[in-house]
């Protein structure tokens, strides 16, 4: 069985291996190299479980977000929070990643076992392949 330690390398790396201009991106970044006062806000809502690791986050401001960490995805939309275990996603829909029409955010659609569905906003364009790439990923390496 994977670390948490180990599940974030390995995400942090593809995301890394498949994104561009991460310097660029304005609501998301990687957990390690984020704001200090987003970080905080996000510790306070999201209650992390012993060893669980975030890896990337999406904040588009105080009601509209998305973190990934190494066993959930927690979004806000509208200031509705929530979370789904990764090992009970079953389907994400991406919508408009690339911002065609200049949309610079959407909300990714996650499916759960239980025919649930939770909304987490990100950010479109070159910056989506963090968020995208985070969730695939570790959806990917967690045993279901």
């Amino acid at each position: 069985m994977k670390t948490d330690e180990n599940m974030k390398s390995i995400v942090v790396a593809s995301i890394r291996r498949h994104s561009m201009a991460m310097e660029e991106w304005s609501y998301t970044q990687l957990w390690d190299s984020g704001d200090v006062d987003v970080k905080a806000e996000l510790s306070r809502t999201c209650i992390l479980e012993t060893s669980e690791l975030p890896i990337l986050y999406s904040y588009i401001d105080a009601e509209n977000w998305t973190l990934v960490t190494t066993r959930r995805v927690f979004c806000s939309l509208e200031g509705f929070a929530g979370f789904v275990f990764v090992k009970d996603i079953v389907d994400v829909d991406h919508g408009n990643f690339k911002g065609y029409g200049g949309q610079e955010v959407e909300r990714m659609q996650i499916r759960t076992k239980g025919e649930a569905v939770l909304s987490g906003p990100f950010e479109t364009g070159k910056a989506s392949m963090g968020t995208i790439y985070a969730v695939t990923t570790i959806g990917q390496i967690t045993e279901k």
